[in-house]
């Protein structure tokens, strides 16, 4: 088995490298037409990482997870925001980035990072944010489409 600290690494890998992973994903020409182009899917990404840090900070303050005896975990609203915005450009690139998603969860219970709780009570608010999101995007594309005709 590999040392705590070879995991750790590991561990500390899987959100740059997603990171740097969706902001070259329209650089494809068919995720480009997918998310509509450039600007619009960094506007995506943007608005992600917005919400999961302002959700981190208002956690800061308010103390909202700890009153509920659990704790708000940034790398699984990143990691779990980021992978989301990958549906709205490939659903087969989705797939594998749920795949890696499902490991970095597995990794984070055997590190002991955090709990089932602490993540599935940080991914509902993220998912919500993700996917309305994805949404605007779409009926934004939606209505280029129509006004290109």
């Amino acid at each position: 088995m590999l040392a705590y600290e070879t995991l750790d690494a590991i561990a500390d890998a899987v959100n740059p490298t997603l990171l740097i992973a969706t902001l070259l994903l329209p650089a494809w020409p068919r995720p480009r037409a997918a998310v509509g182009g450039f600007l619009r899917w960094y506007a995506c990404v943007a608005g992600i990482l917005i919400v999961v840090y302002g959700i981190m900070a208002l956690d800061t303050q308010l103390g909202i997870w700890h009153s509920i005896g659990a704790d708000y975990s940034t790398h699984t609203a990143f990691a779990l925001g980021l992978s989301l915005l990958w549906y709205a450009a490939s659903r087969t690139a989705f797939a594998v980035i749920c795949l890696v998603l499902l490991a970095y969860i597995g990794l984070m219970l055997y590190q002991r990072y955090h709990t089932l709780m602490d993540m599935f009570t940080t991914a509902v608010p993220i998912s919500a944010a993700a996917l309305a999101l994805i949404s605007i995007n779409r009926r934004a594309r939606t209505k280029d489409v129509g006004n290109e005709i």
